[in-house]
């Protein structure tokens, strides 16, 4: 979960710098899968995985 979050934090702070607006957007729309599965982890009934 810590190592999605911060793959989504790094691309975001790549995409802060870009001058390409497309390329910014690229970035964001990657951080924001990375965000999801960060979510979706935490999310997770780990009890219910278990069994």
């Amino acid at each position: 979960m810590f190592t999605a979050m911060l793959s989504g934090l790094l691309m975001l702070r790549e995409a802060q710098g870009d001058v390409d607006p497309s390329m910014a957007v690229e970035k964001c729309l990657v951080a924001c899968r990375h965000f999801v599965l960060a979510v979706s982890v935490a999310s997770a009934d780990v009890e219910e995985a278990v069994v």
